[in-house]
């Protein structure tokens, strides 16, 4: 081994080190581009690990809107059904009051013609006659004004029309009535008999 030179390791060392020499008194150290390399993949790491955090909080970011946006259509959705709901039940009340006010408009006027020999009970019959009968056409008119349903609204006017017709009938067999001091009570009755039916057959 005598007169050998000793081995010379190139800086293109795969390793990255330069060994120990065995006729040498020197320990090889880290070569700059193996310290290089090492930096480059630290970067590199962190680099990778930001991106990742970065997607996961873009997602999460993504989701929170979606979710936000979902709960707020659902709550306008929500909302319409509930008007709309409201809004049915509401003209199905003010239609049974419809019905109701139109029956005792009847019954005022049967009331009418069964008393009305007595000047005061004409008096006070007819006026309740005809403040039931202005009753329906006012509730008439504002279930009207609500309802959105083309058959519906097709309906009700046919009722209104049929109810203008009866109390047309009705006023004119009145005055005769009132005109025979409720004498002419089985004429009167002829004049408007079946004269309800119209109505109250749409109506129910």
């Amino acid at each position: 081994a005598l007169g050998m030179a000793p081995p010379v390791f190139s800086l293109d060392d795969p390793k990255g080190t330069l060994r120990i020499c065995r006729y040498c008194d020197y320990v090889a150290v880290p070569r700059f581009g193996a310290l290089l390399r090492s930096e480059d993949s630290g970067m590199g790491t962190w680099k990778i690990t930001t991106r990742i955090w970065g997607i996961l909080a873009l997602t999460m970011l993504v989701g929170a809107a979606g979710g936000g946006f979902l709960y707020l259509r659902l709550q306008s959705v929500a909302s319409s059904y509930e008007r709309l709901f409201d809004r049915n039940v509401r003209d199905q009340d003010l239609s049974r009051v419809m019905q109701l006010t139109f029956k005792k408009e009847v019954q005022e006027w049967k009331d009418l013609l069964l008393r009305g020999q007595d000047p005061q009970a004409l008096q006070n019959y007819g006026t309740a006659f005809h403040r039931e009968a202005a009753s329906v056409r006012e509730i008439a008119g504002r279930l009207k004004g609500s309802i959105d349903d083309d058959r519906a609204i097709g309906l009700l006017e046919q009722f209104m029309q049929a109810h203008d017709a009866m109390l047309a009938k009705y006023d004119a067999s009145l005055a005769a009535f009132s005109a025979s001091n409720g004498a002419a009570q089985a004429a009167a009755d002829a004049m408007g008999k079946g004269q309800a039916r119209p109505p109250r057959d749409l109506i129910d």
